[in-house]
């Protein structure tokens, strides 16, 4: 019987391509969107967790900063507290690169200071890190992974998932393609400073 691994927001962008990825290696993800009101009626036995649930727009958290910490640090307590409870203590945790703060060197790399976050987004990724590490210091039978990373994009080689969000998008790419397709027609979105296929300050 394959081992089944929770996933945690694995019906978001990159909680789908990694849902995909594991039943192609053989695994049996089972996906819990809002782990807060659900996974404490789950049925199953799960080896591992990789953790992608929670909000995640930048410019929102500045807004709504109760609301980041809430959702991210009381939803990743609470799932820590289940995982403990029912002895899984396999975590993959989707971090950000905003938990670099401003870059004091690029590229970026894992020896590069963490904690200069500069939104409450990025605080409260890094504030999951320090929760993180604190219990795997506290039981050595934790294992933890922390991806960050910054803006990923593309879609799966099927193009049956990627990624395509209503309104105006909040991340980068996803923003460009937007106005790249609007300015196509006519009339669409702009970037500031920017008209469609013309550099900066044309119009």
């Amino acid at each position: 019987m394959a081992e089944k691994v929770l996933v945690t927001g694995g019906a978001g962008y990159i909680g789908s391509h990694t849902v995909l990825e594991l039943l192609e290696a053989g695994y049996a993800p089972v996906v819990v969107d809002n782990f807060h009101n659900a996974i404490r009626g789950e049925q199953h036995s799960f080896t591992a967790v990789i953790h992608f649930a929670g909000l995640k727009a930048v410019g929102e958290s500045v807004q709504k900063p109760l609301d980041y910490y809430r959702v991210n640090l009381t939803g990743t307590i609470q799932l820590l507290e289940v995982m403990r409870a029912h002895g899984v203590k396999n975590l993959v945790f989707s971090s950000s690169a905003t938990v670099y703060g401003n870059p004091r060197y690029l590229p970026l790399d894992e020896a590069h200071p963490t904690g200069g976050c500069t939104n409450p987004y990025g605080k409260s990724k890094f504030f999951i890190e320090e929760m993180i590490r604190d219990l795997c210091q506290a039981d050595k039978a934790w294992n933890a992974v922390l991806l960050r990373y910054f803006n990923p994009i593309g879609a799966h080689a099927s193009g049956c998932i990627g990624e395509d969000p209503q309104g105006i998008p909040n991340n980068l790419m996803p923003y460009v393609s937007q106005v790249k397709e609007k300015g196509k027609e006519g009339g669409g979105p702009r970037l500031e400073g920017y008209s469609w296929c013309q550099g900066p300050g044309k119009t």
